[in-house]
């Protein structure tokens, strides 16, 4: 997870296609499935939703023994990966299935409304 962490947020070419030749054809399943369980998202907002849900859990699984440390001293919880799986798994699920973002247009105030009108 460290390696994926660092893959990811450090711009080292030779480290993402050392990733992509060691583990693409389980993320090409793994986008496929996600397209099926997600038809109705328009492809671009797939591609950022699943991206973001990636930086979630790797960066989740990357500092999970600062997150057990946290855990266990500031609430006294031992935390198992099945415990952090079972905490991670509705927040990436909802994020998947969270309804469209508004377009820009959409999000505009209609001339002589509220500027905060369409917030709700």
């Amino acid at each position: 997870m460290r390696l994926l962490g660092l893959a990811y947020s450090q711009a080292q070419g030779h480290l993402r296609r050392y990733i992509q030749q060691e583990y693409g054809d389980v993320f090409t399943r793994f986008t496929e499935l996600v397209r099926k369980a997600t038809p109705d998202l328009p492809d671009a907002e797939r591609f950022w939703r699943l991206h973001f849900m990636l930086g979630t859990v790797i960066f989740t699984l990357s500092g999970l023994d600062a997150l057990r440390d946290i855990a266990e001293k500031d609430y006294h919880e031992q935390v198992s990966v099945r415990d952090l799986v079972r905490r991670l798994l509705p927040v990436v699920v909802a994020a998947m299935n969270a309804p469209l973002p508004m377009t820009l247009e959409a999000a505009k105030p209609e001339e002589g409304k509220h500027a905060n009108a369409y917030a709700s």
